[in-house]
């Protein structure tokens, strides 16, 4: 229902027949209507903070997990690819620890929303934990193309980022993963990617790799 105000409310209307004629139909109701706004924006608030990251206000792992299910059971039905990345921000300790942990996460909002302008609407970024970051491409055609954001977003944290007077440069280490090429889960998925992600690291930071096969490492 729409207010005076122009704002839309939610009614909740509860009603029953109190009279019927000869022929059983209707001839008298009775009811309420009741303004339930206040508690479905609160529902809604409340929904937003159990899938979201509190710092960064990126969805976080459990609303990943569901959305890269829906969209590998789209790309099943479509016969088309899903990209992952996994990333980690380089040398993001050093910050904290020059800085302390306030700086700190003033570079992780500020990383994550240099990231997210990266992506495409369908796209979704999500603060896994700590500096570790996931990003789920729907319907994908190839690895050119999620290398392609890769790039993106590694050109995007490239510029120094200003914090408390000082300015600092970081980087990623970015792993790409690729359903259903190289794993039909998620947890399949996203685990490949991680290891990936150590491989970039490994070679130098700054850069990604894609998952070709090696076995997972322990902290993989």
């Amino acid at each position: 229902m729409k207010r005076k105000d122009g704002k839309w409310a939610w009614i909740l209307g509860l009603g029953k027949v109190v009279e019927r004629d000869g022929e059983g139909r209707p001839l008298r109701v009775i009811g309420t209507h009741t303004d339930i706004t206040e508690r479905k924006n609160a529902e809604k608030i409340i929904f937003h903070q159990a899938t979201h990251d509190a710092l960064t206000d990126l969805a976080n792992r459990s609303l990943f997990n569901d959305r890269l299910g829906m969209a590998m059971a789209e790309a099943r039905r479509c016969r088309k690819k899903v990209g992952v990345i996994f990333l980690d921000l380089d040398n993001f300790k050093k910050v904290n620890d020059a800085m302390g942990h306030s700086a700190g996460d003033l570079l992780l909002v500020g990383a994550a929303e240099r990231m997210r302008r990266t992506l495409r609407d369908t796209d979704t970024l999500a603060r896994i934990g700590g500096d570790e970051f996931a990003f789920l491409f729907p319907m994908v055609e190839d690895r050119l193309e999620v290398e392609a954001v890769a790039a993106r977003i590694l050109e995007a944290l490239s510029v120094p980022f200003p914090v408390e007077g000082r300015e600092f440069v970081i980087s990623g280490s970015l792993g790409i993963c690729l359903f259903p090429d190289d794993g039909d889960d998620g947890q399949t998925l996203m685990k490949r990617a991680d290891t990936a992600m150590y491989e970039a690291k490994r070679a130098g930071k700054n850069t990604w790799r894609h998952w070709t096969g090696f076995p997972c490492s322990a902290n993989g």
